[in-house]
């Protein structure tokens, strides 16, 4: 752990953000034989695993992909490597925790990174980060001249979140302290994974139409004291599908991957939300849930893996379409009604609501991806959302700060073409008409990150890489393995020219049939 002094020691990389992109990362250059620095604003690592551990919270992506490459998970060991298993919340914590163990990697915990120090002397390939304490009491007593002191490092990675609105602390639609009524007022995050709720004399509204709010209602039998207020309806993927699509016999599962990474996000990326999701839904690959409701450049689809026999049960309970959750001059929360105001719910003194409302990182999208292209040159970097999921968004990060210390054949970060892709991204992202709603810059900027990006770092791997055959192969399910070799190795080429005939194939059959059914899409 960081002692708040001025290191002498160089450190190869600095990693900004101890969640699972960041340490993930860490590990792997670690294990290359670089020095790694982590900074981290909380006491420990762990990201949003810290902060998340609601009933039956579980990774909801593929669990074998779940690892950085120089260190295979516990929860992979004595299990089959065909199994679908997804890690509990505090399975990963643990494992987030045991990757920042190794000898070249140096952690400052309770430390916020302020930037870059330009004024420095130094090697001209070195960067000074500036350092100081996030917690006001180790700042008050710091010794350290000006509260803060520098690192030098050739690389500097912020791993500060996978976007804007799946990453951050957790966030609340009011402002808790001005329900005065009585109401008991908590986050989904705020729930202990090893306890179930208390019962309420009154009723309990579970708020939100996202992941986390069908994990929550697993939990609990339907009653009518329970209601699930949600707006409009929210799509999501088939955890059902994901699983038979990494089985040994699936038919070619690389097809799916590639359609789903292809077609259904290109049309994300070109705001055409409802066609997405018509595509997603005409495959058999997508489950809903609520009543729909089309908002113009709004997307329902939250991007999650939801089991259907969960969906099923969400469903037992009464439902409640909501325009807008506001606090009245009562002070009680109030649950607007898309059937007008004679309809709106005023939460009582006796009731409870838990919203499920997700992360924020407090960044606009406009702003996150002015940050990216600003860090994205000279040695400067951001763990970007290159995959579905963070571990593997992670090695592309690795790879190219791996081509850059090592001055590999790679020179798309090198030449500029890198930071140049990104500024056309930002361009994109930032005209893109949405109105208020920043989630539609979100969904449009993560569709444009995984099909303009990877292919450049890694060019001949195909298909979203968290559903690549490897992860469950023998070869990699359960090892510890070379990340620089394995990375090379992700390179090359899987199907050739058999592949891209096939994913042709498979992307015109898809659009034939998403016509047939458009005027169906909303059929659950």
């Amino acid at each position: 752990m960081g002692d708040g002094k001025d290191y002498e020691k160089d450190f190869d990389t600095i990693v900004v953000g101890g969640g699972i992109m960041g340490v993930c990362i860490a590990r792997d250059l670690a294990e290359s034989g670089y020095q790694v620095a982590i900074v981290e604003r909380e006491s420990s690592l762990g990201g949003v695993w810290i902060h998340n551990d609601y009933p039956d919270l579980r990774l909801q992506g593929v669990g074998a992909a779940w690892r950085c490459l120089s260190l295979s998970p516990a929860f992979h060991h004595n299990r089959d490597r065909t199994s679908p298993y997804c890690p509990l919340a505090r399975e990963t914590l643990t494992y987030i925790q045991s990757m920042a163990d190794h000898p070249n990697i140096t952690t400052f915990t309770n430390t916020l990174y302020k930037g870059l120090d330009t004024g420095a002397k130094n090697d001209e390939k070195k960067h000074i980060a500036k350092l100081c304490y996030s917690n006001p009491e180790m700042q008050k007593n710091s010794t350290t001249s000006g509260k803060s002191w520098v690192v030098p490092a050739r690389t500097v990675i912020l791993a500060v979140g996978y976007d804007t609105h799946r990453s951050g602390k957790p966030w609340l639609p009011i402002e808790r302290t001005a329900v005065t009524n009585g109401a008991e007022i908590l986050h989904s995050a705020e729930l202990s994974g090893a306890a179930k709720l208390s019962k309420k004399e009154g009723t309990t509204y579970i708020v939100g139409g996202q992941k986390a709010a069908i994990e929550v209602l697993k939990s609990i039998e339907p009653t009518e004291k329970v209601v699930w207020a949600l707006r409009g309806h929210s799509t999501f993927i088939k955890r059902e599908c994901i699983d038979e699509a990494l089985t040994d016999d699936a038919p070619m599962p690389w097809i799916v991957s590639r359609t789903l990474l292809r077609l259904a996000p290109t049309l994300t990326y070109l705001g055409k939300f409802q066609a997405a999701e018509s595509l997603i839904m005409t495959l058999g690959m997508g489950v809903r849930v609520g009543e729909p409701r089309l908002i113009p450049n709004v997307p329902s689809f939250h991007g999650g893996y939801v089991r259907k026999e969960d969906v099923d049960h969400a469903r037992k309970f009464q439902q409640s379409i909501i325009t807008n959750v506001t606090i009245n001059s009562r002070g009680a929360v109030v649950l607007e009604s898309s059937s007008g105001n004679d309809n709106a719910v005023e939460v009582g003194p006796n009731d409870r609501v838990i919203f499920c409302t997700g992360q924020r990182t407090g960044q606009s999208p406009n702003d996150f991806m002015d940050m990216v292209v600003d860090h994205s040159s000279d040695g400067l970097f951001v763990a970007l959302p290159y995959s579905s999921q963070a571990c593997s968004s992670a090695l592309y990060t690795t790879k190219l700060v791996l081509d850059y210390l090592e001055d590999n054949t790679n020179k798309y970060y090198s030449s500029g073409d890198f930071k140049s892709s990104l500024m056309k991204l930002a361009a994109h992202v930032s005209q893109f008409p949405c109105g208020n709603n920043d989630w539609a810059k979100v969904m449009v900027m993560l569709s444009g990150m995984g099909l303009q990006l990877p292919d450049k770092i890694l060019p001949s791997l195909r298909g979203d890489l968290a559903m690549s055959h490897h992860w469950t192969s023998p070869r990699f399910y359960g090892k510890n393995l070379d990340a620089r070799e394995t990375l090379k190795e992700l390179a090359k080429p899987d199907y050739g020219g058999v592949y891209t005939v096939a994913t042709v194939g498979v992307l015109t059959l898809s659009i034939s049939l998403a016509r047939k059914r458009f005027l169906l899409r909303f059929k659950k």
